[in-house]
């Protein structure tokens, strides 16, 4: 899938950006603006898949909303599930450091991980902890680019201040 390929590749090149790069730059703009595309991309896709099942009736093979819940749960998690797709317990990645950027991106993920879930899990048979809400709603584009701007935000402040010294 596409949009997996893309967002992992994203989540490895953000881990390159050191905490004190400025993110103004080109480069480093041009890669925030994609993951912002990106995450925009997840929701418009799992909104359109959730109408396509629960309202169409339309149906996917098994061992591909499996594969697509085990996506999300590696994009959305620090934590790798093992044990099948989606099924199981999770075990820690290892992990370089902790980086704001990936977090902020891997949290803009768990939202449309958890109504991916929410809404097409019993086609798997998973369903999330507020599965008896009270019904579906549509995901609108996470914070992330919000986010991304604020540590944008910090980091140009950080690279200031460094400059002042």
């Amino acid at each position: 899938m596409l949009l997996n390929a893309l967002s992992t590749h994203i989540a490895y090149l953000l881990r390159l950006i050191p905490p004190s790069a400025n993110t103004n730059l080109g480069p480093t703009q041009t890669l925030l603006n994609l993951g912002k595309t990106l995450i925009s991309s997840w929701a418009t896709w799992l909104n359109t898949i959730s109408l396509e099942v629960n309202q169409r009736a339309g149906m996917f093979p098994h061992s591909t909303v499996e594969t697509w819940i085990y996506n999300l749960d590696t994009l959305a998690s620090s934590t790798q599930p093992s044990g099948g797709f989606g099924w199981g317990y999770s075990q820690p990645v290892a992990q370089e450091s902790s980086n704001a950027l990936v977090d902020s991106f891997k949290s803009a993920m768990v939202p449309i991980r958890d109504q991916f879930i929410s809404e097409m899990g019993w086609l798997v048979g998973r369903r999330s902890v507020n599965a008896f809400g009270s019904g579906m709603q549509a995901v609108s584009t996470p914070s992330w680019g919000q986010a991304a701007s604020t540590l944008m935000t910090t980091a140009n402040n950080n690279t200031n201040e460094d400059e002042e010294l």
